[in-house]
């Protein structure tokens, strides 16, 4: 699995370098907070993360345009930020091996 940044359709976030200067909403005091600022402080990148208490009250946190991206995991997001009308960027961080046992 992985975290990933979804935004507004029309958004122009294609590299890491269009970060700079965007607000992200983030779950507060969750993995992705972390691992997102881990993400950007490696890259020399600077941005306002805006803490939410849901990965639903961060999308519509973009959607009111509180925010200009969510971070939230691959699976959430392509199944309800996307269903929000928001779109994926290219921008994916914070990878992890899912194991299930039966």
């Amino acid at each position: 699995s992985w975290s990933q940044l979804y935004a507004r359709r029309g958004a122009r976030v294609e590299a890491l370098q269009d970060l700079a200067g965007l607000r992200v909403a983030v779950l507060q005091g969750s993995v992705h907070e972390r691992a997102l600022q881990e993400f950007l402080t490696s890259f020399g990148l600077v941005v306002r993360q805006v803490p939410v208490a849901s990965f639903d009250a961060g999308v519509r946190a973009v959607l009111a345009g509180e925010a200009d991206l969510v971070a939230v995991n691959h699976l959430y997001g392509n199944r309800h930020a996307v269903a929000a009308g928001l779109v994926a960027t290219a921008v994916q961080f914070n990878p992890a091996a899912l194991f299930f046992a039966a």
